[in-house]
């Protein structure tokens, strides 16, 4: 996993990868784009996932209405520098929905 946590007007920076096996391997991980989580709302993400079941998959899905956000659904939930613990839900991406609880501890700060 590589993730960074940074604190930024109104909210934190956040961009991570986690991966289940190797960092860079496209095929079993999920990546956060640089996004701004905000204490309010849900903040915009672009994301990508893929993998592999029977064939490889990969789905990428860049911030806007309808897409992925980031919020805070429970008052366990927020952020603060190198932790961030939120909900992660995504639209349609080439037929399946993304609902994912995320919790990143020990990021970067700066």
């Amino acid at each position: 996993m590589r993730c960074s946590v940074v604190p930024a007007s109104g909210g934190f920076t956040v961009s991570a990868t986690v991966s289940l096996g190797a960092v860079d391997d496209p095929r079993r991980s999920l990546r956060i784009g640089e996004s701004l989580a905000t204490s309010s709302g849900r903040s915009p993400v672009s994301v990508s996932f893929g993998w592999a079941a029977t064939k490889p998959r990969y789905i990428e899905m860049a911030p806007g209405p309808g897409r992925c956000a980031l919020s805070y659904e429970t008052p366990a939930q927020g952020s603060a520098p190198g932790r961030l613990w939120a909900q992660l839900a995504c639209g349609a991406m080439d037929g399946c929905a993304l609902r994912a609880q995320i919790r990143l501890e020990n990021c970067a700060q700066e």
